[in-house]
């Protein structure tokens, strides 16, 4: 039987999911959204399954998106009470984006589209269906238990959810004043590369570091990093071009290099000086240095171009289809010398 929410074609999901739960002993439920009003209504019933058994819930998608504080305020209640009576118990949030949707209720499994929450279990049309084939229910449950001993799954304590607050969208020259500079370096241009943007090759890294597993703030909590903060990920080939910039090892036991240039950037008639660094294993990540608010101020240059041109909003993916209307799907770092770039995105 599937499920629906639209009559004709399959009852709604809640139905199905508060019978089963009214006598359970277990429940394990992996989505990745989920809405306050519904954890508020069946609390009380997850809290009685938690006496007689087990009952844990992970939340996949809301460390990066971030939950209102009525979403805050109902998960940290239910996390309290079902922890009183057991510490396996309880909320736990991916700090890997899940999006699955998995209910294993007792020996019962249901398997679709449908987040716990009003719209996924009766006012959206969704499709979940129950699984009765017992090598998937098996295979089903063995893919639970890795997304709860995963070692990106951590308990609600152990993060910060506070809502984003999205910054206000700043023209690139605002936020570079602080760098200006006269003019560019003597000298002509040598040598020029382009860098590609392997941004669907690299969803969570280089400029999407944002959606990486996170890590640890001044409160001890797992958080997002920061939006602006990007690094450009480069390949072999490029760092084998003459004209990437110089490096050196840091260790002859370790691959880790280390080097420092100059990016000089053009904007509406003003010139702008970065400190840039070259590091990590082969020098293959390139980033805006502390010298020069760290890596966030390149971001802000990257990603203030595509929020001006209206292609990105605050929290979303940089995907190939954002560059690809934007027109561009590199930067090109144009060597004047050793120490003296100009870069252009």
């Amino acid at each position: 039987m599937i499920f629906t929410n639209e009559t004709r074609k399959g009852r709604n999901f809640k139905s199905e999911f508060i019978s089963r739960i009214k006598n359970a002993r277990s429940l394990t439920i992996a989505t990745g959204y989920f809405g306050a009003s519904l954890i508020q209504e069946i609390e009380s019933k997850l809290v009685k399954i938690s006496r007689n058994g087990n009952c844990r819930l992970l939340l996949g998608m809301i460390f990066h998106s971030g939950i209102s504080k009525k979403q805050k305020d109902a998960i940290e209640s239910l996390d309290k009470k079902l922890r009183a009576e057991s510490q396996e118990n309880g909320i736990y949030i991916s700090r890997k984006e899940y999006h699955g949707k998995i209910y294993k209720i007792d020996n019962n499994i249901y398997l679709g589209s449908s987040n716990l929450s009003e719209h996924g279990f009766i006012s959206r049309w969704e499709c979940t269906a129950q699984i009765n084939d017992l090598a998937t229910q098996n295979e089903t449950s063995e893919y639970l238990d890795f997304l709860f001993n995963e070692k990106t799954t951590v308990m609600l304590s152990e993060v910060d959810l506070t809502t984003p607050t999205p910054t206000k969208t700043l023209k690139p020259s605002r936020f570079l004043k602080d760098y200006e500079v006269k003019t560019f370096p003597s000298g002509k241009i040598i040598d020029s590369i382009n860098i590609e943007l392997r941004v669907d090759k690299q969803p969570a890294s280089s400029l999407n570091l944002y959606f990486d597993k996170g890590r640890k703030n001044t409160k001890g909590l797992y958080a997002p990093r920061p939006w602006y903060e990007v690094e450009i990920t480069t390949s072999s080939a490029e760092r084998l071009h003459p004209c990437y910039p110089k490096s050196k090892k840091i260790s002859d036991k370790k691959k880790s290099r280390y080097g420092e240039f100059n990016a000089y950037i053009q904007e509406n008639g003003k010139i702008y000086k970065l400190r840039m660094t070259v590091a990590s294993d082969k020098g293959k990540a390139i980033a805006s240095s502390t010298e020069s608010g760290g890596r966030e101020t390149l971001g802000r240059y990257i990603k203030g171009k595509l929020e001006t041109a209206g292609i990105l909003k605050y929290g979303e993916r940089i995907t190939s289809e954002i560059l690809d209307v934007y027109g561009r799907n590199f930067i090109t770092l144009k060597k004047i010398n050793d120490k003296n770039y100009i870069l252009e995105f």
